[in-house]
């Protein structure tokens, strides 16, 4: 329906009788309200323009300002003498504008800002109307502010100097205000603080002698300020709050939106030394603001009640105060061991980032809570439950690491619920016969088992072997097995071919009872043919008897004392054939400890080999180069460095190192095998961060769980932080991350676009839902029917993600849904897939900023988290937007560049082709971005789209502390762009 248009001498007769008369409809009792709001913010510029006219107050001058974005247009709010504001669109003047424009009254127009914010057919257009124009604009927002003051400020005349970052617009409302109340200077800053020469010129310029410098900072985001001469007052904290400071308290005030800022702008000229400005929100009064409303005579409201509600103006307090939530906050260590439980000093240096190279000398000392836990060599062992200090020093740098030592865990012969899949499973193996000696509960097993996970820790840092755990420490099983070890030796021998296996009968036996690793019901040597990428957990332990007799690779005799390995199992027989412990005289011990002494833990080849099994599809590959005789065997024997090599066969050197030429099976980094997933060991999806733990406090300030009240209207896209039940928590709902990425890409999207995207926000926030998954991120690693994903897979599956969170009930009716995955892509599937998708049938985008390639220990999805405004090198938030549009429909496959894909195919910088280089939104308007066409697809029309500035006020930079990067290093940390 078409908008009816007011008389312009209708406009000025209500506006003058505006001055005087109030309304009949009083919000509070006894307070005159005059309200001022038009049918969008470019009438209410236009009431507001007659009414500084009428007031006298404008003179003969109009700012001709963007009504699209705040940057340019509030050094509008820096003009000192008289004049009104207008708004006009980039390429068009709105009717209501172009009556004021047109009013004899008005003889000079000045257009605040360059060519790209408002086009110089407007400026032609304005000229047509017989006035004198004149455009102030500089290099950037910074530039155009200080043309503004040059233009109106005086040498010398100032005595108050009001400044505020460039990038706040409550801020700079709040100085804007402040200045013309005070008759002072107003200019704005860049958020680093640094003033360019110009700003600083223009500073000295103005300044009288002892003027004063208040900066208007409710973020505290600028650095300090030194400007000689000129005495600093800082503004910072409740925008409200300061709001009401520095206005004057006299019988009048002007109430206007604190929380969007054309109707606030063009306020600004009502106020002078005896009427200020409040700012308030939307729909209810801040507790300060409250009082303040209700305290005066009249009230002069800017804006509809779309703009601000009835509820707003009559004072109604909001309820709550959100709490300040954009600084990370200090990580808890979760480094847990239990009472005789051993780690290595070589795995803290690795988690304190202090190890470089394996080798390389660890030494410690404890410095809190003596009696916790002792030193012994180079280990640290659990005493007592508590908490527990240790200082790491490695080559001159020490740093102090949190260990947790809880209690000794009572035996279980049952395993304690969890995923059950993808990791190292410890257990304790026992014969009828056996002696009880307790290591399921002394801490034995859980420091050799977690010592393995250790030992590839300490050679690929960031990253540890899964161990099953329980209260964040190893999950030991006790498991007796129903015969003597004689019987055990009589079904050995009755299988003679298991001569050749060290293990004997035991993995089929350990089968029967029920201990399938999931190679369902097959076992024996891969030279069988059998399907070995079938493994979903490998157990590992130790067996309170002597191994069997057992044929070597040089063909001799073993028994008694060793590690055994057959599919799935890696066992060490802790027994003499005559029944001692083997332990008595450290023979092969048991704990690593990084020293130069052998290890029991080295010597399990067979682990190797099945954590390769973990990938799906590389059964062949795997055969061909491990079912061979030893010498065939590419990574048997590499170097006397390498552990898995036989030391009869190569001896054994300190350092050990994991595959020390890099071309065998780990971190490969040249020839044939390079990023092959069934080769090379840092694929494995037994691999994750040593982060992972079942133990986590989710319940942080600041975080919701439910969606929260919408703070507008209409159709919405909702972002959810999800997270599977073992993930570590980088706390990205609520410290800044995922809302920086969205504002940044926001602006970016509006700046280029006239458009931005109705983001679920609460209380100016972007609306972040948290979500903790009942699965554990290996449980997603497969597919729904329960077969392992393959390393051409994106897993988890997005769409399986989406299953579970509808039925977690997590989702929200009619709401777009920005699923960011807080865990981590199946390693072996990064090859081939990327970090984000689109689920249009479903209203979802899936984002996986976390995604990293083993090799590199490379964050691979993207290099910046935040979007740079007009222009940008490829982000997370533009990847975000370029989802959003593929759910919105896309790239039209009529249209004259599709590639039939949805996507653009000619260009690769366009936001929907490959956003390579600068990112550009549809340059030639004639793909998917209002090209005028009604037979294709105009995504700038879509109704999640505002047509205006994002709502997301860019938050303060995010403070992070010194000790985040003692559990993400910053190469890792997708918060380092910020």
């Amino acid at each position: 329906m078409q908008r009816r248009r007011i008389p312009v001498n209708l406009v000025m007769f209500v506006a003058v009788l505006a001055t005087s008369i109030p309304f009949l409809a009083n919000p509070v009792q006894g307070i005159a309200l005059d309200r001022m709001g038009g049918g969008d913010r470019y009438d209410t510029a236009a009431l507001l323009a007659h009414r500084v006219a009428a007031e006298g107050r404008a003179g003969t001058t109009i700012l001709l300002t963007t009504g699209e974005n705040f940057p340019d247009a509030l050094s509008a709010g820096g003009w000192r003498g008289d004049a009104a504001i207008v708004l006009t669109r980039r390429g068009s003047i709105p009717a209501s504008s172009l009556e004021v424009l047109s009013e004899s009254w008005v003889r000079d127009v000045f257009v605040i800002g360059g060519p790209n914010v408002i086009d110089e057919t407007v400026v032609n257009r304005v000229r047509q109307l017989g006035k004198t124009v004149t455009r102030l604009w500089g290099e950037n927002r910074f530039g155009t502010s200080v043309e503004v003051s040059k233009a109106t400020n005086t040498s010398g005349s100032s005595t108050k100097i009001w400044i505020a970052p460039g990038n706040s617009f409550v801020d700079q409302l709040i100085a804007a205000a402040a200045a013309r109340r005070t008759d002072g200077a107003f200019l704005i800053v860049p958020e680093s603080g640094v003033l360019s020469n110009s700003t600083a010129e223009e500073i000295r310029r103005v300044a009288s002698s002892g003027a004063e410098l208040h900066v208007v900072d409710h973020r505290a985001a600028l650095a300090q300020l030194t400007i000689a001469g000129l005495k600093r007052i800082g503004y910072s904290g409740d925008p409200y709050q300061i709001a009401l400071d520095t206005q004057s308290r006299t019988g009048t005030t002007v109430v206007a939106s604190g929380e969007n800022w054309p109707d606030a702008l063009g306020g600004t000229r009502l106020v002078d030394s005896n009427r200020g400005m409040v700012l308030t929100r939307r729909a209810c009064s801040p507790s300060n603001v409250s009082s303040r409303l209700r305290s005066v005579s009249r009230l002069v409201v800017l804006g509809g009640p779309a703009a601000l509600s009835s509820a707003s103006v009559r004072g109604d307090g909001c309820p709550g105060t959100p709490p300040p939530v954009w600084v990370t906050p200090e990580p808890k260590s979760n480094i847990r061991l239990s009472v005789g439980m051993t780690r290595s000093l070589e795995y803290l240096a690795a988690r304190a980032h202090l190890l470089h190279q394996p080798g390389q000398t660890v030494t410690a000392r404890i410095t809190g809570g003596t009696g916790t836990c002792t030193l012994q060599s180079t280990l640290v062992r659990g005493s007592s439950p508590g908490v527990c200090l240790v200082e790491i020093r490695v080559a001159g740098v020490s740093r102090v690491l949190t260990l947790e030592v809880v209690s000794a865990p009572q035996r279980s012969s049952t395993d304690h619920p969890g995923p059950g899949v993808l990791d190292l499973k410890p257990v304790y193996i026992r014969f009828t016969d056996s002696p009880d000696l307790q290591r399921d509960t002394n801490g034995q097993i859980a420091s050799f088992v977690q010592g393995i996970s250790d030992f590839v820790a300490s050679q690929h840092p960031g990253f540890a072997l899964r161990v099953d755990t329980t209260g964040g420490v190893p999950d030991v099983q006790h498991i007796l097995v129903p015969m003597t070890t004689q019987q055990f030796f009589t079904r050995w021998q009755a299988e003679t071919d298991r001569m050749r296996a060290g293990m004997g009968p035991l993995g089929d036996i350990l089968i029967e009872m029920g201990f399938d690793p999931g190679i369902k019901g097959f076992y024996g040597t891969n030279s069988l043919g059998q399907k070995i990428d079938l493994i979903e957990r490998i157990y590992v332990g130790i067996v309170e008897a002597p191994r069997g007799p057992y044929r070597s690779p040089n063909s001799n005799i073993d028994g008694g004392c060793g590690s055994s390995s057959g599919n799935a199992f890696v066992v060490y027989f802790v027994r003499e054939l005559d029944g001692t412990d083997c332990t008595t005289g450290q023979k092969l011990p048991m704990t690593y400890n990084g020293s130069r002494t052998d290890w029991i833990g080295f010597d399990a080849f067979r682990l190797l080999v099945d954590l390769l099994n973990g990938n799906r599809d590389c059964d062949s590959t795997i055969l061909s180069r491990y079912a061979v005789p030893l010498n065939d065997r590419p990574s048997s024997i590499t170097s006397p460095h390498d552990p898995i090599g036989y030391p009869y066969a190569v001896g054994t050197r300190y350092p050990r190192i994991l595959d020390p030429f890099r071309r065998f099976y780990f971190r490969i980094g040249s020839g044939p095998f390079v990023g092959d997933p069934c080769t090379d060991l840092i694929y494995s999806p037994y691999l994750t961060e040593w982060t992972s733990t079942d133990v986590h406090q989710d319940r942080v300030p600041g975080r919701a769980t439910d969606d929260m009240p919408d703070d507008v209207t209409g159709p919405q896209v909702r972002v959810l932080y999800v997270l599977p039940s073992d993930a570590p928590d980088h706390q990205w709902d609520i410290n800044g991350f995922l809302h920086e990425t969205a504002a940044s890409a926001n602006e970016w999207l509006f700046a280029n676009g006239g458009r931005s995207v109705r983001f679920d926000t609460y209380r100016e926030r972007l609306d972040v839902g948290f979500v903790r998954l009942p699965v554990a991120e290996s449980e997603l690693w497969f597919r729904p029917d329960g077969t392992k994903c393959s390393p051409n897979e994106m897993c988890p599956d997005p769409r399986r993600l989406m299953s579970l969170l509808d039925e977690m009930g997590a989702t929200s009716a009619g709401k777009i849904h920005v699923i960011v995955w807080g865990g981590q892509l199946m390693p072996a599937s990064i090859r081939n897939v990327g970090c984000a998708g689109a689920m249009p049938d479903k209203k979802a985008v899936f984002m996986s900023p976390m995604l990293r390639f083993p090799l590199s220990n490379h964050m691979g999805c993207l290099t910046s988290a935040v979007t740079g405004v007009p222009t940008s090198q490829n982000s997370l938030g533009l990847v975000m937007i370029h989802e959003i549009f593929h759910v919105f429909g896309g790239v039209d496959n009529r249209a004259p560049d599709a590639d039939g894909g949805f996507h653009i195919g000619n260009d690769p910088t366009d936001l929907m082709g490959g956003s390579a280089g600068l990112v550009r939104l549809d340059p030639r308007r004639r793909n998917y971005w209002g090209h005028g066409r009604s037979d294709l697809l105009d995504l700038s029309k879509d109704p999640h789209l505002v047509r205006g500035p994002s709502t997301l006020e860019r938050p303060t930079p995010l403070v992070i502390p010194r000790s985040w990067w003692m559990d993400y290093p910053q190469q890792w940390n997708p918060l380092r762009a910020l």
